[in-house]
């Protein structure tokens, strides 16, 4: 339980943080009003839908290729490119980072399904859920300060990247320990 809620809340930390703070993001790009700015930053979202939907269908294609800790690390590695470069290259790859949170997310909750006894599943999740969801106070309160103490986002965004690296680490090891997200072998035999 405490591997599940430890992940929720790094992938919500990167949720929430790409939410709040993506308008300002945009606002670096010159050029645009308020309501421009609001339409730029709908866009990302547009692609994770996109992205969740093919995704989900190459997956149900493919078991198991496509992995939550690559969507992190595609999200870390966006989250660190949009600190190079001019705004609009910068824009591009949180639209990826977006892709690349959301993705993760999805295919997070196979893992507590999988994995917990069926008489827990339930009050897992919630568990799991509630103590994740504080990674969305967290990570944008963070945020804003250190964006208020060096006057920029970037420092927010390298932040960020470091987190989604260790939790996409924390995922490859995890996999690697013999715990793939399957259910133990007491409970594959019985149907739900």
């Amino acid at each position: 339980m405490l591997f599940y809620c430890s992940i929720f809340f790094t992938m919500t930390m990167t949720g929430y943080t790409l939410v709040f703070w993506l308008p300002q993001i945009i606002r670096h790009i010159h050029g645009f009003g308020e309501f421009d700015i609001c339409l730029l930053t709908a866009i990302p979202w547009l692609c994770a839908i996109i992205a969740i939907n093919l995704v989900g269908k190459i997956s149900d294609r493919f078991r198991h290729v496509l992995d939550k800790a690559l969507a992190m690390l595609i999200a870390a590695l966006c989250t660190f490119l949009a600190t190079l470069g001019n705004p609009w290259f910068g824009f591009v790859a949180m639209c990826i980072a977006c892709i690349g949170s959301k993705t993760s997310a999805t295919f997070f909750w196979q893992m507590p399904q999988g994995s917990l006894p069926v008489s827990i599943v339930a009050p897992g999740i919630v568990l799991i859920n509630s103590i994740g969801n504080l990674g969305g106070f967290f990570a944008p309160a963070v945020f804003g300060y250190l964006e208020q103490k060096t006057g920029s986002t970037t420092g927010g965004l390298y932040a960020l990247t470091a987190v989604s690296v260790v939790a996409a680490v924390y995922l490859l090891c995890r996999r690697t320990d013999g715990h793939r997200g399957t259910p133990p072998p007491d409970m594959a035999s019985k149907k739900v």
